[in-house]
């Protein structure tokens, strides 16, 4: 998932890339998959792209004339450009630049295209990337403060926050708008208004 409404774009980590050669100003960047590679498609170097970013974001206009970089596994990410793109029944045909024949094209099955998030653009209202959420604070309206969000997890096709609990432990809120009802990323805090009796916070485990 890159992506929830009430609303989260997630990514999972967002390790460092080291700076390219040609541009030495990128190292640290922090990067963001927004789309996953596949097999390559005909002889003159597409490869299939499944986009990893949310509905509300125009996937061609994201991947065209953005500095791109292409990271597999563990190894440094590499930058890269894209020469075509095309839409091809629920995935895209993507070619990048220097790719131009299937034998090239098939060494980027698995690869993820990246983008650095300074390079993200602006999310609708009531969106928010799943980077600017780690770290928030989370604030019960009943029980006060409970911890700090961790991440996203993907359970049942229904993001959930994750949160490390203050007095200990970990607890996982269903991102939607009845049990997480602001999300406020300038002061740092996310509210929640969680039922009593909520699944990890008994009260052998509530902070304070």
């Amino acid at each position: 998932i890159i992506a929830a409404n009430h609303r989260v774009t997630r990514t999972g980590p967002a390790p460092r890339a080291p700076g390219s050669d040609d541009d030495p100003a990128r190292a640290h960047l922090r990067l963001l998959a927004v789309a996953g590679l596949g097999r390559p498609h005909g002889l003159r170097g597409e490869v299939r792209a499944t986009p990893l970013t949310p509905d509300v974001l125009d996937f061609v206009e994201l991947m065209q004339g953005r500095r791109l970089w292409l990271r597999h596994g563990d190894e440094a990410p590499k930058a890269v450009k894209v020469a075509a793109l095309r839409p091809h029944g629920d995935v895209y045909l993507i070619t990048l630049a220097g790719v131009g024949d299937r034998e090239a094209a098939a060494q980027l099955t698995d690869c993820e295209l990246c983008l650095g998030i300074g390079e993200l653009p602006p999310l609708p209202e009531g969106w928010h990337w799943e980077f600017e959420l780690e770290g928030l604070a989370v604030h019960d309206r009943r029980l006060g403060e409970l911890g700090r969000v961790v991440g996203l997890r993907d359970l049942g096709g229904r993001s959930s926050l994750a949160v490390d609990l203050t007095g200990g432990g970990s607890v996982q809120i269903p991102y939607v708008r009845a049990l997480v009802p602001e999300v406020d990323i300038e002061s740092g805090r996310v509210t929640v208004d969680l039922p009593e009796g909520f699944p990890g916070l008994g009260e052998e485990e509530k902070p304070g």
